[in-house]
């Protein structure tokens, strides 16, 4: 009710936020905390991009922050449904004009850093090949974005 009343009202700031990190890092997890949705402990990859937009307010001002915040994967995935079209165009079974016309949605096909106010990199301590992934990610980042 307060944040509805708040948001008839118009949005004080808007802001994009930008998770990266390499595989099996938590993006996702914490994107779904940030939500306000439970965590879920079984890994499942993340076919493409996920966008959440979350309302917060700060309870010392009346200022409302529309945040948006992006889950970036590096190589999208097909969905299952996709990939057994795929297969049977491949095997000659459908014709090429069933081939799904989408573009999966990834940091190879979108530019995940346009209108981003902060970046959030996640790496894992254990493996140490995620904290390379984020020092080479940092070099291609805007310098706004920081």
């Amino acid at each position: 009710p307060h944040i509805q009343r708040k948001l008839r009202q118009g949005t004080g700031y808007n802001m994009k936020i930008v998770i990266r990190g390499g595989r099996e890092t938590g993006k996702t997890s914490l994107l779904r905390r940030l939500e306000g949705k439970s965590f879920v402990k079984d890994h499942i990859p993340t076919p493409q991009i996920q966008v959440a937009h979350i309302d917060w307010n700060y309870k010392t001002t009346s200022d409302l922050v529309q945040v948006e915040v992006w889950d970036v994967v590096d190589k999208g995935t097909m969905t299952d449904q996709e990939a057994r079209i795929r297969s049977l165009v491949a095997q000659g079974k459908l014709s090429s004009d069933a081939l799904p016309k989408t573009i999966v949605a990834d940091a190879s096909t979108v530019d995940v850093y346009k209108g981003c106010h902060a970046i959030l990199m996640l790496m894992d301590p254990t493996r140490k090949w995620t904290f390379d992934y984020v020092k080479e990610e940092l070099k291609k980042t805007p310098q706004g974005c920081q």
